[in-house]
């Protein structure tokens, strides 16, 4: 719907609904604490029924907390005047009600993937995408400004959420083994993935969320508005078939880990699937971008084509390293997720800062910053396969 959306919003209400899920964006990947991660780990299923109720409770004290933040007339004043330049505004209320339904969803994701509930799985994900979709046209054709963008955003995670909670059968109603002492020793066996996966998951996030908000203070909220729509609409298709292939990568990867020790035939089957899978899509749209973007998008976004055209490349390969990276939670081996996520985070930040002072364009930041990227991304991929073969050293863990 894409074509729809972008002859309904203007490129500075798509740069106000990208500031708003950039905020969104940093704090979702933390809000279960990262124990979701760990639910597919333990050989009890109880043990994973504490693990989701724990993220749970995270994710709704965070709730509270930042709801709290912004009812404080002082700590609303101070909130709010760190967005002020880039006209986020009231919208900036809505990101609780974001961090509760995001946390969620995380939670209840995982157990689906333990249960091996890929239809459901499935299910959820089409139903997302209808809800987001018939909202933001909806909406967008009923109100002015970004409202529908941001409400089908919310709804597309209670959506999926429902779907998936609907599915758990038996597992959801039997939670007589959950409890305040078996929720402690579940939280202290897996303590490593709050305490290295939280600084991973929020460099991650800083360093291409974060970065989205230094471009509308940098350049405007319509560069970001015309930049964050093709990010988002090239890197859907095949990131969909991304995240349905690292979920089982990662079920599988802990079985042949159990049985050898090791997760390397799991992993090298997992990258030609990715590459057969995607490089074809990923050939395809740049052809589309290049022949068809304007007739299909509309005169008013011929800006974002070039911008289109010069990420693409990078959009492959994060698209292939997102589900191998799950390896890391496999092997346990966090501290590589850290020192990737940061480095990436200094790349991505320094480039942009560094074009701001200079006086780079956003489209010559753009062309550098992939460049970078693409190489940062192929020595991971490295690291990686290392991991999988389970020799990682010993500082990595």
């Amino acid at each position: 719907i894409a074509p729809i959306l972008t002859r309904i919003y203007t490129p500075s209400e798509f740069g106000v609904f990208a500031i708003f899920a950039s905020i969104c964006a940093i704090i979702e990947p933390i809000s279960n604490g990262r124990y979701e991660l760990a639910i597919l780990l333990p050989e009890k299923d109880n043990d994973s029924k504490n693990l989701f109720v724990l993220g749970f409770l995270i994710a709704l004290s965070l709730t509270l907390v930042l709801s709290l933040l912004l009812l404080i007339p002082a700590s609303r004043r101070f909130i709010l005047s760190m967005f002020e330049d880039v006209n986020i505004g009231y919208w900036l209320y809505f990101v609780p009600v974001s961090l509760l339904f995001g946390g969620a969803y995380l939670g209840v994701h995982k157990l689906a993937v333990r249960m091996k509930q890929y239809r459901a799985i499935a299910k959820s994900t089409v139903t997302r995408s209808i809800t987001r979709s018939v909202t933001q046209v909806s909406i967008g054709m009923a109100l002015p400004g970004p409202a529908g963008l941001i409400v089908g955003k919310l709804l597309e995670y209670f959506a999926g959420f429902l779907v998936l909670w609907k599915n758990l059968g038996p597992f959801k109603r039997d939670y007589s083994a959950v409890s305040k002492e078996n929720i402690k020793k579940v939280a202290n066996r897996y303590r490593k993935f709050p305490i290295y996966s939280i600084p991973a998951a929020l460099s991650n996030s800083f360093a291409f969320e974060l970065n989205k908000v230094l471009i509308a203070i940098f350049y405007s909220s319509t560069v970001l508005g015309l930049y964050d729509f093709v990010d988002r609409l090239l890197g859907a298709p095949a990131s969909l078939i991304g995240k349905s292939v690292g979920q089982v990568f990662f079920k599988e990867a802990v079985d042949e880990k159990g049985k050898t020790g090791s997760a390397i035939k799991i992993f090298n089957d997992t990258v030609l699937k990715l590459t057969y899978l995607g490089l074809p899509i990923y050939l395809g749209i740049f052809g589309v971008c290049k022949f068809w973007f304007i007739p299909i998008f509309g005169d008013k976004w011929a800006s974002a084509q070039p911008m289109a055209l010069i990420i693409i490349p990078f959009l492959f390969m994060r698209y292939l390293i997102a589900p191998l990276s799950n390896i890391n939670n496999v092997f346990e081996t966090q501290k590589f997720g850290i020192i990737w996520q940061i480095s990436k985070m200094i790349i991505t930040l320094g480039l942009l800062m560094l074009g701001n002072k200079i006086g780079w364009t956003f489209i010559y930041y753009l062309q550098v910053v992939t460049v970078v990227l693409i190489i940062h991304h192929l020595l991971c991929l490295f690291v990686l396969r290392i991991i999988a073969k389970g020799h990682a050293p010993d500082f990595l863990k």
